[in-house]
């Protein structure tokens, strides 16, 4: 699918890879997919302009489009990943939110911002540029990876700054001017296997840990999905493996 350049090419950021192991049939893309329609159906639903910010090959787009029947936009800076698109009712941008481009200013009343922001060094001016992007009273439903003590060599490969602690996350999009509105947390199932994924790469190079630690095959995205029905209570307190947050921009 074609794609429409609005910023120059940039270098292309560490893990980027992730775009060749992450499909429609990993059964973590399948759980996330099965979360934003629990929690977050109707929010989807009455939104006119949807947009996501670091779109990567299109998963959630494509998802979104066929799934809502809506029109969404996809913005990343990996061309390889947009051209890895699948087609869908939309656009998409090779784009960097910080460029403020005119024509995207107060655009959009949804933006997702799925897995992305613990890539972000400098949080602020990106949330910033976000909230530039969005119209007053619209909505961000972000998804981050939590519990620092988690960080491993699997997300230094990944090119994640950081593992979120929920109150840290929310200090840190309310610095932004943004009201959080609700978490939902995620992936207790995936614990075990994520301390056991932390013990067991930390003896790989670190060019091998994040297709060590990602990639799946057939037979263990069969099986996981069972193991993701036991992630029956996502209200509970204490962090899971990752959360969604749904925040506001103030009218």
């Amino acid at each position: 699918m074609r794609y429409i350049k609005l910023s120059q090419t940039q270098p292309v950021e560490e893990g980027s890879d992730y775009y060749e192991y992450g499909n429609s049939e990993h059964f973590w893309v399948i759980h996330r997919q099965r979360l934003l329609l629990r929690y977050f159906d109707n929010i989807i639903r009455q939104a006119n302009v949807v947009g996501e910010i670091g779109c990567g090959n299109g998963l959630v787009l494509s998802f979104i489009s066929k799934y809502y029947k809506k029109t969404i936009d996809g913005m990343d800076l990996n061309e390889r990943a947009l051209e890895m698109c699948p087609e869908f009712d939309g656009q998409l941008f090779y784009y960097d939110v910080l460029d403020r481009h005119p024509e995207m200013e107060s655009k959009y009343d949804l933006l997702l911002l799925l897995d992305v922001l613990e890539h972000i060094d400098e949080e602020k001016p990106f949330l910033d540029a976000i909230s530039w992007h969005l119209k007053p009273g619209g909505t961000v439903l972000i998804n981050v990876p939590c519990n620092s003590r988690l960080f491993s060599r699997y997300d230094e490969a990944a090119g994640h700054f950081r593992r979120y602690d929920i109150h840290a996350l929310y200090k840190v999009l309310e610095s932004a001017g943004f009201s959080v509105l609700r978490h939902i947390n995620w992936g207790y199932c995936y614990l075990p296997i994520i301390l056991l994924r932390k013990i067991a790469l930390q003896f790989l190079p670190k060019a091998q840990a994040y297709q060590t630690g990602f990639e799946t095959g057939e037979i263990t995205n069969q099986l996981f999905p069972l193991l993701g029905m036991l992630d029956f209570n996502t209200r509970w307190n204490f962090p899971g493996s990752s959360v969604l947050v749904e925040i506001e921009k103030p009218e």
